[in-house]
C-alpha cells in the first residue's frame, strides 16, 4: 500500500480509504497495469491528489507529477515538466461523487453514483498533447499506457519490488534485466 498512498486527513472519507485498499487488494497479486490505471480513476485518489481540481482551462499537475515520479517512472525517468503537463491535460475531467457535498446531487443525476468516480467530457483537455515523443489527444487510459511502455516504468517499478522482496538494492545490470522483463507484461506474480 505504501506505493499508491493516501491520506485520511486529505481525503476525509474512511469509506473512500476502505475502497481504495480493496481496490489494491484486487490488483495486488495481477497486472500492475491494471492496478495502475484502477488507482487513477479511484475517488480516494482523486481527491488526495488533486484530480478532482483538475480541468480544461485550469489544469492542476498534482497526480500527473506523482504518476510519473512516485507511481511509475521515478524522479530520474527522463519525463520533462512539459511531459508532467500533457500527461495532467490527459488525466482532466475525473469527478467523486461525495454525499453530503454540494455537487453530489448534480453528479448523481449525470449518473456518477455516490461514493464513485466519474468522468465529465466537457471538463476535459481533448487538445492534441505531446507526451514522453508521442503526440495525441490522450485521455487518462491511453496517457498511462504512454507512460507503461515507457522502458523507466518497468526498471522503477521492478527495482521497487526487489528492494521490497530481497532486502536490498539491485545492480543496474539487475535492475534493467528485470525492468525489461517486468514492462513486458506488467504481471505482479
Amino acid at each position: 500500500h505504501d506505493h499508491f498512498a493516501t491520506s485520511l486527513r486529505k481525503v476525509r472519507a474512511p469509506y473512500l480509504l476502505r475502497a481504495q485498499h480493496v481496490t489494491i487488494r484486487e490488483h495486488a497479486t495481477g497486472s500492475f497495469a491494471d492496478l495502475l490505471h484502477a488507482v487513477a480513476k479511484d475517488p480516494a485518489m482523486l481527491i488526495f491528489l488533486d484530480g478532482i481540481t483538475n480541468t480544461a482551462g485550469k489544469i492542476n499537475e498534482n497526480f500527473g507529477r506523482e504518476c510519473m515520479e512516485l507511481f511509475t517512472m521515478g524522479r530520474q525517468g527522463g519525463y520533462t515538466q512539459a511531459d508532467v503537463v500533457a500527461a495532467s491535460q490527459s488525466f482532466s475531467g475525473w469527478v467523486a461523487n461525495l454525499p453530503g457535498t454540494p455537487a453530489s446531487d448534480r453528479l448523481t443525476a449525470l449518473g456518477i453514483a455516490p461514493w464513485t468516480a466519474g468522468f465529465i467530457a466537457r471538463r476535459h483537455d481533448d487538445s492534441v498533447k505531446t507526451l514522453l515523443g508521442r503526440r495525441g489527444d490522450f485521455n487518462l487510459d491511453q496517457a498511462l499506457d504512454v507512460i507503461l511502455d515507457q522502458p523507466a516504468t518497468g526498471t522503477f517499478i521492478a527495482t521497487k519490488l526487489y528492494r521490497q522482496l530481497v532486502g536490498r538494492t539491485p545492480s543496474h545490470d539487475t535492475a534493467s534485466r528485470l525492468g525489461k522483463s517486468f514492462g513486458h507484461d506488467y504481471q505482479i506474480l
